[in-house]
């Protein structure tokens, strides 16, 4: 795996493209695939080299012993000594048409401790009770957003993308820690969500609603929400952290 700093122009296309996980998309460049992460960076999937130094990187990275706001320097410190490659925005044919050992290499990439994670559960057909209840925040409605990067790509400044997930805030003391989130509200991505954002949006935005069930191999369990047509506040704070264990 070869990994590359986005250039600016590659960077301001993917703030508009989905999401494949938290902070995850894809791209390719010349029938190659490439794995975005969280806007910034991409990683080419190229199985004639050893991904083990990329996985070791990754997670000395996220899991470095210090305050979480040395976190982001210390990400674009090593960013900002990559090469730079443009990278051309993914649409749904070309995600179809990964070959198997393309997205084998994808999954062991969300989890850059082990050498091999097998693949998650297929997502089942129908998903029972997956947030049946619709409804509307009223005055004074705060909401917690986890994420496993200290930035993100579905919260940008007072702005919260079409169909982001969240979890009430008194849900807080039962999310101790960045893998507690990961089981809880059965996310996508392997890698612990250390990091919290803060979102009060405005009275009578659209939600959807009920317990986060299970999914991608996780318990799920947690109270959840969707913003199913994204929102705005006045302000969304700066992100806080959590532990990861």
């Amino acid at each position: 795996m070869t990994v590359f700093k986005l250039d600016e122009t590659s960077a301001d296309d993917f703030a508009d493209e989905p999401d494949l996980a938290m902070g995850l998309q894809l791209g390719m460049v010349l029938g190659k695939p490439y794995v975005i992460l969280y806007g910034k960076i991409a990683v080419q999937l190229d199985s004639d080299v050893g991904p083990e130094p990329l996985y070791q990187q990754v997670s000395e990275l996220l899991t470095h012993d210090d305050t979480f706001d040395q976190l982001p320097d210390r990400l674009e410190t090593w960013r900002a000594n990559l090469g730079e490659v443009a990278v051309a925005p993914a649409n749904t044919q070309e995600l179809e048409a990964m070959t198997a050992p393309q997205i084998g290499a994808l999954v062991a990439f969300t989890m850059p401790t082990l050498p091999y994670v097998p693949p998650p559960p297929p997502a089942p057909s129908y998903i029972y009770g997956h947030l049946p209840f619709k409804g509307k925040t009223t005055n004074g409605d705060k909401f917690l957003r986890f994420e496993p990067w200290p930035t993100s790509i579905r919260v940008v400044l007072s702005t919260v993308s079409d169909r982001t997930f969240a979890g009430p805030v008194s849900e807080r003391p039962l999310v101790p820690n960045g893998f507690a989130a990961v089981g809880r509200y059965a996310l996508p991505s392997l890698l612990p969500a250390c990091t919290v954002w803060e979102i009060s949006p405005p009275a009578g935005t659209d939600l959807e609603a009920g317990a986060s069930v299970p999914l991608f191999g996780q318990a799920g369990g947690g109270a959840e929400v969707c913003f199913t047509k994204g929102t705005t506040a006045a302000t969304i704070p700066p992100p806080t952290s959590i532990p990861v264990l």
